[in-house]
């Protein structure tokens, strides 16, 4: 009953946006706009959304950034960088509400871990590079990986999600 009622309302859409192409096809055209700026990062703070319960239905590997951790570096002088740490979400009632999300496809990534360092600890934006995996519990990290992920959408959301990228092998 419910597979008919979301087939008839697919055809519905589909049939409406074929007439309207065809009847603004020989249309006049404005001139191009230019771009809209980026929107801000969305917080997931209805965990009832369809298109974020989707991305768990389709396999897309949900992270929630659970907190900042703080790094000092002494070379070539001291500053302090900050690495975000996601920690994997396995339903879509996961996580504290809020928080800022990421999508990732690809290779498998570990329960929790940091990207690499990012120079401001409210950013969404994610370090691109190689991964460090950490304790899903204390944040502390057992060693390397050889996994890698970007931050491709270079800041911007992507639906519901903050952010998001391919999960994948790199060279060391």
């Amino acid at each position: 009953m419910m597979a008919a009622a979301r087939r008839r309302a697919v055809v519905g859409v589909a049939a409406t946006a074929v007439s309207l192409s065809v009847a603004f096809s020989g249309s006049p055209q404005a001139a191009a706009q230019p771009p809209l700026p980026a929107a801000p990062p969305q917080q997931v703070d209805q965990l009832g959304d369809f298109v974020y319960d989707q991305l768990f239905a389709v396999g897309v590997q949900v992270y929630e950034r659970v907190t900042v951790k703080k790094e000092l570096v002494n070379s070539p002088r001291p500053t302090i960088f900050y690495l975000p740490v996601l920690k994997r979400l396995h339903s879509p009632r996961d996580g504290k509400p809020g928080t800022l999300r990421y999508g990732f496809i690809g290779s498998p990534l570990p329960e929790a871990f940091t990207t690499q360092p990012i120079a401001n600890p409210s950013s969404p934006r994610l370090g691109t590079g190689h991964i460090i995996p950490v304790d899903p519990v204390t944040y502390a990290s057992p060693g390397f990986s050889e996994l890698c992920v970007g931050d491709m959408t270079d800041g911007r959301p992507i639906g519901p999600l903050a952010g998001g990228s391919l999960a994948g092998w790199c060279p060391s």
